[in-house]
């Protein structure tokens, strides 16, 4: 049975056989023992998205550790609030980061950086729910 691990452009969490061309996650565990999410939507502001196979390193979806989430392409995770990864794409990461320069001597990977990136790129998808939705009926009224 599928999870409810797919994340669509707008940050929610969905049901879909379809696994995604990156995963990633928001900081933490959000399910429960029973692959159940809970309403919890994640842990920390530190949302990524990883490459699927890195150095053969696997994992058991929603085991022990963090839950994993799963996106269509690069597009769908930064639309969602997720940022490249600095350990599995750090090209792609110090390549995000340049996009969100800081005022002082700071080294383009260092956390402070990493955190400023992602409070931008995190603020729409923690604004709320009616904001959201504006936006969604916004876009949909383009196509």
């Amino acid at each position: 049975m599928p999870l409810q691990n797919r994340v669509t452009p707008f940050g929610e969490l969905i049901v879909t056989p379809a696994r995604g061309t990156l995963m990633g996650n928001r900081g933490g565990r959000m399910h429960a023992d029973h692959k159940t999410l809970g309403s919890r939507r994640w842990a920390s502001r530190q949302w990524i998205c990883c490459v699927l196979a890195f150095k053969g390193r696997h994992r058991q979806v929603w085991g022990e550790g963090s839950t994993e989430l799963f996106f269509l392409d690069e597009v769908t995770a930064l639309a969602a609030g997720h940022r490249p990864c600095f350990e599995c794409r750090r090209e792609d990461a110090e390549r995000f980061a340049a996009l969100f320069p800081v005022h002082s001597r700071v080294s383009w990977n260092s956390e402070s950086q990493s955190q400023r990136s992602q409070s931008v790129a995190l603020g729409p998808r923690l604004r709320g729910d009616e904001r959201r939705k504006g936006e969604r009926a916004s876009a949909g009224a383009m196509g």
